[in-house]
């Protein structure tokens, strides 16, 4: 009895070590807290010993180093965080130091309103305006 109880307590110790928990983001954190923010199409991935690089084709870029494309590495997913990107679909990403996780604010342009808050966002028109009281 003592052996099933200990095994018990043993798998579900190592189960719970290895679950990605996340908290959630404001988009303003997000914004702060990424190098590159873009939305694009994932056309190529490439497993590799530590995770899986995705290639992406730009669509629409609001921060980083605009390139027609970039390759943005994660994790295999799981408990190493890492995200499934599908082949085809197109995606806003947000990344740092051309890294990315599932803690991140990444999703289907279909399944998200970002494209639209990001577009307000990083406008020339936005920037330029004054919020001074003219009193």
């Amino acid at each position: 009895m003592k052996q099933i109880l200990l095994t018990i307590l043993i798998l579900t110790s190592i189960q719970n070590s290895y679950a990605c928990e996340c908290g959630s983001n404001s988009l303003r954190i997000e914004i702060e807290n990424s190098s590159e923010i873009f939305q694009a199409k994932v056309i190529e991935s490439e497993k590799v010993n530590d995770g899986v690089i995705f290639q992406f084709e730009i669509q629409d870029f609001w921060k980083g180093r605009k390139k027609n494309t970039k390759q943005i590495k994660t994790g295999f997913g799981g408990g190493d965080c890492g995200v499934n990107f599908e082949k085809g679909k197109p995606y806003i990403v947000y990344s740092n130091g051309k890294e990315t996780n599932r803690c991140r604010r990444n999703s289907e342009t279909t399944k998200t309103k970002d494209n639209y808050k990001l577009k307000y966002y990083f406008s020339d028109e936005l920037k330029n305006k004054s919020f001074k009281s003219s009193n």
